[in-house]
């Protein structure tokens, strides 16, 4: 997951586990903040020089930040559910709020007495952003696409594809309910289930080359000693030693294979006990 401002776009990523008064925190580069030190701090922060903003990366989003900044400007954005009657952006899909948006939660946490008494319940700093946000007039907006599908994802991308039990109330609870398809080709983030995968899928995004143009490099044909149509001739021919194929139906073909091999596995534990006598 990854808290970031982007240097041309005045986009904040906020992720799974992060109170949205962190934003702040690192908005106004504060060295305490609700009685927490700056220093001692769990947070993982960087800085290179006074001018340069804190970053935070923990790996557990990966995030598509060239789709976010197509729509930099809209106020709120994840995927939303209800809870306790209150519409709100489910953090382990991780949810965008704008410069604009931070601004006016600074405006409304300008102490350390209001952050303290802005939430009671541990881990539910998503639920009580979107009440915060309400009360600004900043609701959840729908994210899927044109196809209802969605682009913000609190499940892996091996996870949708292969299909995900959808019992939880990230599906039930659904604000904008999604289709069945795994995923919108705009999305901007999944889950990652393992971090070493984050690596992955940066390389992917960012470095791997995809070849679009015909018969250049990886689009060539392989050139081999025999064409595909020729393949079964030769094989009839060092298996059975037969050499009249022309008048050999498929279905001939089928029965000679058969009538030495009726199963796979036979042809297979010929060949290894083959092997094994040639090595003795």
């Amino acid at each position: 997951m990854c808290l970031h401002r982007f240097k041309l776009r005045s986009v904040f990523l906020i992720g799974f586990g992060i109170g949205f008064l962190f934003a702040i925190f690192l908005f106004t580069h504060q060295h305490l903040f609700c009685n927490i030190s700056y220093q001692k701090s769990a947070l993982n922060l960087y800085s290179t020089s006074k001018n340069t903003l804190f970053k935070w990366f923990i790996s557990d989003t990966w995030i598509n930040k060239e789709i976010i900044f197509q729509n930099w400007n809209k106020s709120t954005y994840s995927h939303a559910i209800l809870l306790w009657g209150q519409p709100y952006n489910v953090a382990n899909a991780g949810y965008v709020i704008s410069m604009g948006v931070l601004k006016k939660l600074i405006n409304m946490f300008d102490n350390s007495k209001k952050c303290i008494i802005s939430g009671k319940y541990w881990k539910q700093e998503d639920y009580y952003l979107a009440r915060h946000l309400a009360s600004i007039g900043i609701y959840p907006s729908d994210t899927r696409d044109q196809y209802q599908r969605g682009t913000f994802h609190g499940y892996s991308l091996q996870s949708l594809l292969w299909g995900v039990v959808k019992t939880s109330a990230y599906w039930t609870h659904a604000l904008y309910p999604i289709k069945n398809e795994c995923c919108s080709f705009m999305s901007v983030t999944f889950n990652i289930e393992e971090s070493e995968k984050m690596y992955t899928f940066s390389y992917l995004l960012h470095n791997f080359y995809v070849l679009k143009k015909k018969a250049v490099f990886g689009n060539r044909k392989v050139t081999t000693s025999i064409s595909d149509e020729d393949v079964w001739k030769v094989a009839l021919k060092e298996e059975f030693n037969i050499t009249h194929l022309s008048n050999i139906s498929s279905e001939m073909y089928y029965e000679i294979w058969h009538s030495k091999y009726s199963e796979p596995e036979q042809l297979i534990k010929n060949n290894y006990q083959t092997k094994d006598s040639e090595s003795k």
